[in-house]
Order: C-alpha cells, then structure tokens, then sequence
C-alpha cells in the first residue's frame, strides 16, 4: 500500500520578510542599529533580531504596520532622505493633526490621512 507524503515548499517567505525588514531599516529609514527599531515598532529588540534572521516572522498588527511603512517609505523616497523620514515618522505632524506617522500607519482611516497627506505634497499613491 502506497503511502502519500506531503510536499514541503522552501520556507522562502521568512527569508524574504528578513531581507525586507532588515532593508525597511537599513537603506530606507537609515537606522543604523536594533534598538531604534524595536522602540519605533513598539517591540523588543531581540524581536527585531529574530525578524531581521530569520528565526521569527512578524504576525498580525506588527507585520501590517511592517509592510505599510515599506509601502510608505518607496512613496516617500524620492522626496526625503532615509533619516529625515525615520525621524519624520516618529514625530507629531501638525498636518497629520499631531499623530504620528508609525501610529496611523497600523490603521485604515490612519492610512488614508497620510495617503491624503503625502498626495498634497505631489507625490502619486496608489495605495498604502
């Protein structure tokens, strides 16, 4: 009697979220080190350790909030400099009604404020 196995796929996805964040932190918000990071996100450095090798994929609000800012950090490269925008994001805007980009980010009507936001400066979205 033949048995049937299961195929396993490449666990590709968690290196490529890996890549994705550590590339979120690095290139695009210039932040050189963990802990600015993990305090930005809310989260314990050695999750962003765990994230940024591999080990650990962010789930739920923390992944959404991940790949909203990446989405928002392409929009808004051509237009600021990596740590501008890092500091940019972590600080009351008055247009945003004084909230925080990270904070908006990690929801819809958050989303469609700086959506709003960043088309008044002339910049084309498509979504974030």
């Amino acid at each position: 009697m033949a048995t049937a196995t299961a195929e396993r796929k490449p666990k590709a996805t968690g290196h490529e979220m890996a890549r994705r964040i550590r590339d979120l932190r690095i290139r695009k918000l210039g932040i050189d080190s963990r802990p600015p990071f993990a305090r930005l996100l809310g989260v314990p450095e050695n999750t962003i350790a765990r994230w940024e090798s591999g080990q650990m994929e962010p789930r739920g609000q923390y992944k959404e909030t991940l790949l909203h800012l990446d989405r928002l950090c392409e929009i808004m490269a051509s237009s600021t400099e990596p740590k501008a925008l890092a500091d940019w994001v972590v600080h009351p805007q008055a247009a945003l009604e004084n909230f925080r980009p990270i904070d908006l980010i990690g929801f819809e009507y958050g989303r469609r404020k700086l959506k709003a936001f960043v088309e008044e400066t002339g910049l084309t979205v498509e979504s974030l």
